[in-house]
Parts: C-alpha cells; sequence; structure tokens
C-alpha cells in the first residue's frame, strides 16, 4: 500500500484529537463511535473498503 493515502484515517483521528481537546479545555465528557463502515460519495480516488463491500454484493458476491 506504499504512496496509498488515508484521508477518513487522517479526518478521523485530527477531529477527535480536537474534540478530545475541546472537551478537556471545557468540562466535558467525549464519547467516540467508531463505524465499521463507512458509506457515501468517496473523496479519494481509489475503492475504499466500505465501498468495496457494497461493490460485492452489487457484483452478487457475498461477503463471508
Amino acid at each position: 500500500m506504499s504512496g496509498m493515502q488515508f484521508w477518513y484515517q487522517i479526518s478521523k483521528t485530527l477531529a477527535e484529537k480536537a474534540a478530545w481537546k475541546f472537551a478537556e479545555e471545557n468540562g466535558l465528557d467525549v464519547v467516540v463511535i467508531n463505524p465499521g463502515s463507512v458509506l457515501g460519495y468517496s473523496l479519494q480516488p481509489a475503492l475504499n473498503a466500505s465501498n468495496a463491500v457494497v461493490l460485492d454484493l452489487i457484483n452478487g458476491i457475498v461477503p463471508c
């Protein structure tokens, strides 16, 4: 996977770090939900893992 960009992972990590910092500074609690799959328009040029599952289903391939 050399050279592959991980936009979702990077944005999720940065957003979560910002949320934890904001919560700590303002005396708030934070709840983090990490989804098993992310569906929708893809911002990256390559097929991501979540959309690959949907494509497999469309093509009649049932995941195990």
